[in-house]
């Protein structure tokens, strides 16, 4: 005859007979059992020894009223930050197309002046290019008249 050992998590009773284990598992059927061929504990639902039909838990018929309202608390805090999250990233994104025609407008003077900027440059080396070449031919004379 097998002899079990029974646990509700806390303690251990046995050895008992399958008799004597049945009427532990009417008083709770959430135990477990083990007897000396097994590995490991079993819940006593998994043993067909026992022969307990597994019935599934009663659903609750309503959620309790303190918990629904907790939970419509947390998603109201939840849909506020959200709001606020979605007013910052619509005045980000309005910020930022602003920046954009800024940059696009920034580089459009930029241009010009690089271009206005060059033109200049190359105005001011023909004219220092012009008083090189009058200094030479004001110095070539001034030593001719001195020869």
């Amino acid at each position: 005859m097998n002899k079990w050992f029974l646990s509700d998590g806390n303690e251990v009773t046995g050895p008992l007979d399958l008799g004597e284990c049945k009427k532990s598992i009417e008083e709770s059927a959430i135990l477990y059992a083990w007897r000396p061929s097994y590995s490991h504990w079993l819940p006593v639902s998994h043993i067909e020894d026992f022969n307990i039909p597994t019935l599934p838990p009663v659903v609750p018929l309503d959620i309790p009223d303190a918990y629904l309202e907790e939970l419509i608390e947390k998603k109201k805090g939840s849909i506020n930050v959200l709001g606020r999250v979605e007013k910052t990233m619509n005045l980000t994104s309005q910020s930022l197309k602003h920046l954009d025609v800024d940059i696009d407008n920034f580089k459009k003077v930029t241009h010009k002046l690089n271009d206005e900027v060059q033109v200049a440059v190359q105005n001011i080396e023909q004219q220092y290019k012009d008083l090189q070449k009058n200094l030479s031919t004001n110095l070539t004379s001034i030593n001719r008249s001195f020869s």
